[in-house]
């Protein structure tokens, strides 16, 4: 049987950039909850709940899905085939969470890092806005998460047809000055900008730990009307800012900062063995000092675990997600809240554990 209800529920919630969701029969009707896409939740009638059930029978073979358990299936959708992985988080309540995971060969991009729907939605509109200028900040602690975040930003860059220079190789469809960063490293950051001014590109992208570099590209670009995307090592988008201080004493920095983007990997929990989670009374308190402290929900009765499978060769977790928070002092509008609510939005959805949000919170 195809599932064109399914389908297309899943199909709607990737065209606004949401990859999970929560689907709840209830006395009302089919509850849709896209994650990431506040404002396109959906509350469909009753006929819609039977629709749902036909198709999910037909995948289980009319067996009930018990509280923790599984499936996964094929998804067509307009770019690819992907693999959905459907959990009954409450089976007695018929409550599911759906996940769509990329292929491993697709190519990253903004919308399948994992980013809230605003953030995605505000970020690629930037982007697109005309003579765009300036500095753009990837903050993170780990080297791999920024490269892929760059490579990102290329690729979106690229559909926009903007001509992109890269110091340092990113990737193979766009001109790089020294690949390898052998001589650049040493050169007076007055040649450096001479040598970037002999280049017509509008965006300037970097992948390097260079201090010397880092200096110059920051100073080129209080005066430029190129945009320059580099990655900074930091604990959070305050923590980057203060760093992109120290490197240059310049009042006009905070004005010529389009935005810091900065991000925090987690593991991400295996949704073949996915269930929820049983809390000690210590972690219980600490789970409770942190939603009392960040306002957040209720966390230790919502989060989950995973017990490791042969799916995900017993280790729990199936590769890592990303969790964002923005700041911006020119476009307020860009600004979010802290890392840790978007890090709850995924724990909640049991893509994270609990565990991973304290280990982030300093609490």
């Amino acid at each position: 049987m195809k599932l064109n209800f399914i389908s297309k529920l899943i199909n709607y919630g990737l065209w606004q950039g949401a990859s999970s969701l929560y689907i709840e029969l209830s006395s009302e009707g089919l509850e849709v909850d896209y994650h990431e896409v506040n404002a396109d939740d959906l509350l469909l009638p009753q006929r819609a709940s039977n629709k749902f059930i036909t198709e999910l029978n037909s995948l289980t073979n009319a067996q009930k899905l018990e509280s923790g358990a599984n499936i996964s299936f094929k998804l067509q959708t307009p770019i690819n085939t992907r693999n959905v992985y459907l959990t009954s988080v409450a089976g007695e309540n018929h409550k599911y969470l759906l996940q769509v995971i990329e292929p491993e060969s697709t190519a990253w991009k903004l919308s399948n890092l994992g980013m809230d729907s605003n953030i995605l939605r505000n970020i690629k509109q930037h982007l697109k806005t005309e003579k765009t200028k300036g500095l753009i900040t990837i903050s993170s602690k780990n080297k791999d998460d920024k490269e892929k975040t760059l490579s990102a930003f290329i690729h979106e860059l690229n559909k926009l047809n903007i001509d992109i220079l890269s110091i340092g190789k990113l990737d193979k469809n766009i001109i790089y000055l020294d690949e390898n960063q052998n001589w650049l490293k040493n050169i007076d950051e007055h040649d450096l900008i001479s040598l970037l001014n002999k280049h017509s590109e509008n965006v300037v992208i970097t992948n390097s730990e260079n201090e010397n570099i880092i200096k110059a590209l920051i100073k080129y670009s209080l005066n430029s009307d190129k945009l320059i995307i580099l990655s900074i090592n930091s604990e959070s988008s305050h923590d980057a800012y203060s760093k992109l201080q120290e490197k240059i004493n310049d009042k006009g920095l905070s004005k010529n900062i389009n935005f810091i983007l900065h991000q925090e990997s987690f593991k991400h929990l295996c949704p073949h063995c996915l269930d929820k989670a049983e809390h000690s009374s210590y972690e219980k308190k600490s789970l409770d000092d942190l939603s009392s402290h960040y306002n957040l929900g209720d966390i230790k009765n919502n989060s989950y675990t995973s017990s490791g499978c042969d799916k995900c060769n017993y280790k729990s977790y199936n590769g890592n997600v990303l969790a964002f928070e923005v700041l911006s002092f020119k476009y307020p509008h860009l600004n979010t809240a802290s890392i840790i609510d978007d890090a709850y939005k995924k724990q909640n959805l049991g893509i994270i554990s609990a565990n991973d949000l304290l280990r982030i919170s300093n609490i």
